[in-house]
């Protein structure tokens, strides 16, 4: 099934694209989408599942911390255990907490965005990549940015004699005003991309 590209924010000014997929077997099988339930994944067709923008919110959220243990923090060593590894090898493991998912990335993706961000510098990780050949750069191959609107709303204060006059008339004045945010896009690649994939998800709790 095509996977839905969302943005999530790796450090201030920085983001990276993640596909998210979901595992329509796996979903089905566990008995997460019911018809009285206020079903987070979305029937757009008969053979289609999605995800709304606030469920994949909910999902980065629950997942943060693991991912970001993942991409970071983890020896690169326990993260690609093989002995023959190369930098187009990927990694598959299971996060999440109340949502489930699998996510999965290469060693070179893993290792360049490290770079990118400052987080590569531990001794045996670059012992790690020498002995396996594997290259990182810190320019993306498209020099691309991701555009956020923040929306404000400020209501109007009326003076009593304005209030006066409309007493009888609901009318809240106000105004909305927005300030694009520019974020740096890494690791902004479709064929070596982040992925993840969602297995299960949780219910939602029934009024």
């Amino acid at each position: 099934m095509p996977g839905t590209t969302t943005y999530i924010k790796v450090a201030p000014g920085c983001a990276i694209p993640a596909r998210v997929f979901i595992d329509r077997k796996r979903i089905l099988s566990n008995g997460t989408v019911a018809i009285n339930d206020r079903s987070i994944i979305k029937l757009s067709s008969i053979n289609s599942l999605r995800l709304s923008n606030n469920d994949i919110t909910n999902l980065v959220m629950d997942i943060k911390e693991e991912l970001e243990k993942i991409l970071f923090h983890e020896p690169l060593r326990e993260l690609f255990p093989s002995k023959f590894v190369h930098g187009s090898d990927r990694l598959a493991r299971d996060i999440g907490t109340r949502w489930k998912c699998k996510v999965v990335a290469s060693l070179g993706y893993v290792a360049t965005l490290r770079y990118k961000l400052g987080y590569l510098r531990d001794v045996e990780d670059m012992a790690f990549l020498e002995d396996r050949k594997v290259d990182v750069s810190a320019r993306d191959s498209a020099r691309t940015a991701l555009l956020t609107k923040e929306l404000k709303f400020t209501f109007l204060e009326r003076d009593e004699e304005e209030i006066h006059e409309e007493e009888n008339v609901i009318d809240d004045k106000k105004m909305l005003s927005y300030k694009l945010n520019k974020s740096a896009l890494l690791n902004n690649s479709i064929v070596d991309s982040l992925c993840l994939y969602v297995t299960s998800r949780p219910h939602s709790q029934k009024a």
